[in-house]
């Protein structure tokens, strides 16, 4: 499971000369019904009933970020690092009353 990784990439957004001005506003309201499907799915590809543990002995996943320093370590220094792996931990899942979409 791929996830993501906060202040891992910086996103800036460009204005578009040309379009036409109730573009946006268009599809927005003709596709509706298909936009919230779509939102749908992607709330559902990362369970929020997940907690990474990083810098584990044992784990699921390498954790890329250990791996990295503890390269760097062992090149400095020639001691191996152990703690090179990532856990998923079960945590209650918290439900939010959202207000209702206009």
């Amino acid at each position: 499971m791929r996830d993501y990784r906060v202040q891992w990439c910086v996103l800036r957004e460009k204005p578009v000369n040309g379009e036409e001005e109730g573009f946006v506003a268009g599809v927005l309201h003709d596709d509706a019904a298909l936009i919230g499907q779509i939102r749908k799915q992607f709330q559902l590809l990362k369970p929020e009933m997940f907690k990474k543990l990083k810098r584990r002995d044992h784990g699921e996943e390498i954790d890329i970020d250990a791996a990295i320093e503890g390269f760097v370590d062992r090149r400095i220094t020639a001691l191996p690092r152990t703690r090179l792996y990532q856990a998923r931990q079960t945590r209650a899942r918290s439900v939010h009353h959202l207000p209702p979409r206009p």
